[in-house]
């Protein structure tokens, strides 16, 4: 049982980390940017976010690949740790997703 308890709780933490990443992108950019109309896409996308390991891995990869295109450096290092992060937790409990 203690896995489970494990698993509850670094599921709650990668999604709450993402959700601040992206509210922290769009507080902090000018809504004409594409980094803040990519990260409101993404946020739509989380919100719907199925708990299995195919969509995680779907909407980590998504997260990098719009990263590349952001202009502001910052935001595209901060999605990068993200996607890593979303990506180690779908291996590390895949059994389990």
């Amino acid at each position: 049982m203690d896995i489970m308890n494990e698993f509850e709780y670094a599921k709650f933490n990668i999604m709450e980390d993402t959700f601040d990443a992206l509210v922290k992108i769009v507080g902090h950019t000018d809504y004409k940017t594409y980094d803040y109309r990519s990260s409101m896409k993404a946020f739509k996308r989380l919100q719907n976010l199925k708990n299995n390991y195919g969509a995680i891995k779907d909407f980590a990869d998504y997260l990098f690949n719009i990263s590349k295109y952001f202009t502001i450096r910052e935001n595209a290092e901060l999605l990068k740790e993200i996607s890593k992060r979303l990506n180690r937790f779908a291996e590390n409990y895949m059994m389990l997703l």
